[in-house]
């Protein structure tokens, strides 16, 4: 007779959405949840057949094999990750800041317990994107990379692109349907900036942090703003963008793609990283990034690759960054509509004094839409300067035609 096979004893730090979708995947498979740590469970509905018990109790609970960190507290999940990793216990997270935070530390503190730390549903929802960059693109150098990394602010943009609505009204609709976790994080931008930042050290072996990066949220992006985008052939993405230096460029900020384009294309909760590599050229990558379903299944996959290496390697040190300002690219300029509108030859002045070349400028006629400027490449800085200068209600959109 065989013996019974070990079953993998899950301790859960927190429970939200994501948790008991994850119950859900873990039906029939040799993995099951053995414990519940939360603080305080007054108001959380949990299997009934788990023991709930404080954090500190289940990360002293010695019959757990490895733990799932699901706390919205960063540094309460911080001291829980490292407590358990110190014990030797292996630790699944899907928290962003945490791993943005003080990821290198805690892959270091895994590796000295020869134990694993693995973040993967942090960072795109169920695109196994870690796995991708660090062993498929082992071979090749990545020089640029364009990612929408958080599924709720492609949603709301979607929203507003597809069905003409507001800010407001397209977020109220992605909190409706559960796709806004963090409202503040995602539509500022402070959640795509944090897994940019981890993308850029996977990439580079070296630390970045989200203070270093140019951050732009989605709240100014009107219906007025799609409906330029769309009258000059391009859709507007929430994009996270990375050129290879020395020194390196990191971006967060709503851009301009083609409309047609793959990145254009990618609409509603779904992430999608498009890398250029040196040799092999464009990859591009799909999957979704929001809701508890596709979370939990990205947990589901660390839990069973627990026998690889953490993936955050000991850094080099703090990587280059260029200064935010100096971001060149093409920029679309919308002026709104004025009752005495610049002239062509004062816009043209203006622009030509911060040293932005136009390529070129139409006045719309589409409701509320004001003047479009198509700059050629310039310096984010100028750019901004120059368009506060004609207009302080100016919107300033990057082009990355190739996305």
């Amino acid at each position: 007779m065989s013996p019974t096979p070990h079953r993998t004893r899950i301790g859960l730090l927190g429970f939200t959405g994501v948790g008991r979708d994850l119950a859900v995947l873990l039906e029939g498979r040799p993995q099951s949840i053995h414990r519940i740590g939360l603080d305080d469970a007054r108001h959380v509905e949990v299997p009934s057949e788990v023991v709930v018990q404080t954090i500190d109790a289940t990360l002293e609970d010695e019959e757990i094999d490895v733990f799932v960190d699901l706390l919205d507290d960063t540094e309460r999940a911080y001291a829980a990750v490292r407590a358990a990793l110190e014990r030797r216990r292996p630790v699944v997270t899907a928290n962003a800041p945490l791993v943005a935070k003080h990821g290198a530390e805690l892959s270091a503190l895994a590796r000295r317990s020869e134990v694993a730390f693995r973040f993967e549903a942090s960072l795109a929802g169920a695109l196994p994107i870690v796995p991708i960059l660090q062993t498929g693109l082992v071979y090749d150098e990545v020089q640029r990379l364009f990612a929408i990394l958080d599924g709720a602010t492609n949603d709301i943009l979607t929203s507003g692109q597809r069905d003409g609505i507001g800010f407001r009204e397209a977020l109220a609709r992605a909190h409706e349907r559960g796709l806004v976790a963090a409202p503040k994080a995602e539509v500022r931008g402070v959640d795509t900036a944090q897994k940019l930042a981890v993308l850029a050290s996977l990439l580079t072996n070296r630390s970045a942090t989200v203070d270093e990066l140019a951050v732009q949220g989605i709240e100014r992006v009107g219906v007025e703003d799609h409906r330029a985008a769309e009258e000059l052939g391009f859709r507007i993405k929430h994009l996270g963008l990375y050129r290879a230096g020395p020194p390196a460029a990191l971006r967060v900020a709503p851009t301009l793609v083609g409309a047609n384009s793959a990145v254009g294309l990618t609409t509603d909760e779904y992430n999608v990283v498009e890398v250029e590599c040196r040799r092999i050229g464009w990859q591009l990558h799909l999957g979704k990034g929001a809701g508890s379903m596709p979370t939990a299944a990205a947990l589901l996959h660390d839990l069973e690759h627990l026998s690889d290496p953490s993936a955050l390697v000991p850094t080099e040190g703090p990587l280059e960054l260029e200064r935010p300002r100096a971001w060149r690219s093409r920029w679309l300029v919308r002026l709104p509509p004025s009752p005495t509108p610049r002239s062509t030859a004062e816009i043209g002045g203006v622009l030509e004094r911060f040293d932005v070349p136009i390529d070129e400028l139409r006045r719309s006629r589409r409701t509320g839409v004001g003047t479009l400027v198509v700059t050629q490449h310039a310096r984010a800085g100028d750019v901004e300067t120059a368009a506060r200068q004609l207009d302080p209600g100016a919107n300033v959109l990057g082009i990355e035609a190739e996305a």
